[in-house]
């Protein structure tokens, strides 16, 4: 009564007395029409959900009110409310709802009730932040519903840092019919991750209507999804295990408008792998997102390459993949499939994650042509997967790099062995690129080319020989003593296993129908290496091999003499690149000019003719699911137009 008839009051304290919900229900029946009240205090009053709900919505609508305390802290109702006209408002470290001693939450929901209220009075408001305000439980999901239904402008949501548990599931849950605005949302940082995951799995399923479905739109047409996100970041949840035990809350049956403590948590078991994988077919599902990322460091990953026909390129360079960030990209490329350039470049993907996005590769439908895996550090167990299963069964992939990789020359061989078996199973390769591979035979270079001395003079396999003249003599790589490096002596073991893995490598070139370009560059092959390779590639014909990068090997004046015969033999190789390696420099002029000869050209030209006009008695074939794979611009590869190769 005395707020009704003196309309000059500027300021009243309630704290502490304790005036319930009656007390509640009348001053907020007053607020609404108060011309003056600047200050209200009603902190440490005792009353139910019913009281603090009305006080809200009365200053929510209050003209004049600028400051409310409640719960235990100090509210800006203008700034809140946006009468200052901003359309961003970011809210970081201020805890709201019930927190406090572990097994003894605190109850009073005062202050986040009315600052949802005063939030979705703010119509204007276009992104807002609530970080590390320890939302937590479904009475911080019922405030942000309420939130993201008032404010119809909305675009970006960050809500990270907040220890939500089963309050984040219930808002992914009421999304779909709520958001309608929002582009972003930020829930990194969050737990429990891999039920969050599994959550934001169903909201982006849920987030596409059916075509013509009644009440989506004028005359049951669909309006689009809703929430439209764009770019989602969701929390990171380490990869530990395929199926490991995490804390799963129990969510009770309650209504957005009754509060509740956190729901009783007790042990089950989620699938990661299985939480990750729904997220991706519903992340490809989605017709808006575009860009998806677990944790706030971690790299974020591409939507709409990988759908089905997009035929997009993906790039990513210095990046740190954990396993469940590779096993994530690798679930969305096997389930779209639709991007034709996959590129890492110093990205640490790790054995397990390298290994789950080679198999995932080689689906049927994947579209996938040029991938790139240089310098990834990519181990034993990574290198071996590329080869049993990425290289026998990939569908289109044309050009494959993997320089930088130095495990591959490692354990006596064993891994380039691996490599060339499933070279010899592949079918659709037109490009490899191994150098810096680790093929070391020469201890005296190993040391400085892994310091990167030799890297700077690498160049693509299309150079001549031509560049050495201006260079005059170029100097042997040394091991610098004061470097605290020393090369690696090989065993004689370790040296035969090498010799061999180069052999079966030759003869798996020489034998492979496409591969036209291969680059060795920066391997310390050294006479005996390239020997090896050489004479295995030219006794089996050398293939359909047209440009070869040998710089930076080691290679002298009787590797240069197996390079000779091998040129001598395959007519078709046109570019062999010799960079680098210093010494025999006139033998590396003299191929040269035997590369550019008239006369090799000459006969180069005959054997073409010459397989044009012999009759295809025995047409060679490219496999069936290889058939569609054009190569009509490589000479004398078989196919439909050229059977007899």
């Amino acid at each position: 009564d005395l707020l009704r008839t003196k309309q000059s009051t500027t300021s009243l304290s309630l704290r502490d007395c304790g005036v319930g919900d009656e007390g509640l229900l009348a001053i907020a029946n007053v607020l609404e029409t108060h011309q003056g009240l600047v200050d209200l205090h009603v902190s440490g009053h005792v009353a139910s959900i019913v009281g603090v709900v009305a006080i809200a919505r009365a200053v929510a609508g209050s003209p004049r009110l600028l400051r409310l305390s409640i719960g235990e802290r100090t509210l800006d109702v203008q700034k809140l409310r946006g009468s200052d006209g901003s359309k961003s408002l970011e809210i970081d470290g201020v805890a709201h709802g019930p927190t406090g001693e572990v097994g003894r939450p605190r109850q009073r929901l005062d202050d986040l009730l009315v600052t949802s209220a005063l939030l979705g009075a703010n119509t204007r408001l276009q992104r807002l932040g609530l970080t590390n305000c320890s939302l937590s439980g479904r009475h911080a999901a019922a405030a942000l519903e309420n939130i993201l239904k008032d404010c119809t402008a909305l675009t970006s949501l960050d809500i990270s840092r907040n220890p939500w548990r089963e309050g984040l599931p219930a808002l992914f849950e009421a999304m779909p019919r709520i958001a309608r605005s929002l582009l972003e949302l930020d829930v990194s940082q969050s737990s429990p991750g891999l039920y969050a995951i599994a959550a934001a799995a169903d909201m982006l399923l849920l987030a596409t209507p059916n075509p013509g479905d009644p009440g989506e739109g004028a005359m049951g047409i669909a309006t689009g999804p809703v929430p439209p996100i764009q770019r989602l970041i969701l929390p990171y949840e380490p990869l530990v295990a395929r199926r490991s035990p995490v804390e799963m809350p129990v969510v009770p049956a309650v209504t957005s408008d009754t509060p509740t403590a956190d729901g009783e948590v007790v042990a089950g078991l989620i699938d990661a792998r299985d939480a990750l994988l729904s997220l991706a077919r519903a992340a490809l599902s989605s017709s808006t997102l575009l860009e998806i990322q677990l944790g706030h460091d971690g790299p974020l990953l591409p939507v709409r390459s990988w759908r089905p026909g997009s035929h997009a390129s993906v790039a990513f360079e210095n990046k740190r993949f954990r396993a469940t960030d590779a096993t994530l990209l690798a679930f969305m490329a096997g389930s779209g499939g639709g991007a034709f350039g996959l590129t890492f470049k110093m990205c640490e993907l790790g054995d397990g994650g390298c290994a789950d996005l080679s198999d995932s590769l080689r689906a049927p439908h994947v579209a996938l042509q040029r991938l790139v895996l240089s310098d990834g550090k990519l181990g034993a167990r990574a290198l071996a997967v590329i080869a049993a299963s990425l290289l026998p069964n990939s569908p289109a992939l044309a050009h494959l790099d993997l320089s930088g990789n130095s495990k591959l020359g490692s354990n006596g061989g064993a891994n380039l062995s691996a490599f060339a078996r499933g070279l010899e199973a592949n079918h659709t390769l037109t490009e490899l690129d191994i150098s810096r591979g680790g093929i070391d035979l020469v201890p005296s270079a190993r040391t400085a080319i892994l310091r990167g001395q030799a890297t700077n003079s690498l160049s693509s396999s299309t150079g001549r020989l031509s560049s050495l003249k201006s260079g005059a003599t170029v100097q042997k790589l040394k091991v610098d003593s004061q470097s605290g490096q020393s090369g690696h002596t090989l065993s004689s073991a370790d040296i035969e296993g090498l010799l061999e893995a180069l052999a079966s490598l030759g003869s798996a070139v020489a034998t492979h129908p496409l591969l036209t370009s291969l680059s060795l560059a920066g391997n310390a092959l050294g006479d005996r290496g390239v020997s090896s390779f050489a004479l295995a590639l030219s006794d089996e014909g050398g293939g359909a091999l047209i440009a070869l990068d040998l710089s930076a090997t080691e290679v002298g004046r009787a590797g240069l003499k197996s390079l000779e015969v091998l040129v001598n033999t395959c007519m078709r190789i046109s570019s062999l690149e010799l960079r680098a390696n210093g010494a025999a420099f006139n033998e590396a002029v003299r191929l040269e000019r035997v590369l550019s000869s008239t006369s090799r050209r000459s006969a180069m030209l005959k054997s073409i003719l010459k397989c044009e006009q012999e009759p295809a008695a025995e047409p060679i074939e490219p496999p069936a699911d290889y058939a569609s794979y054009e190569s009509e611009n490589i000479i004398g590869i078989p196919n439909e137009k050229n059977v007899g190769g």
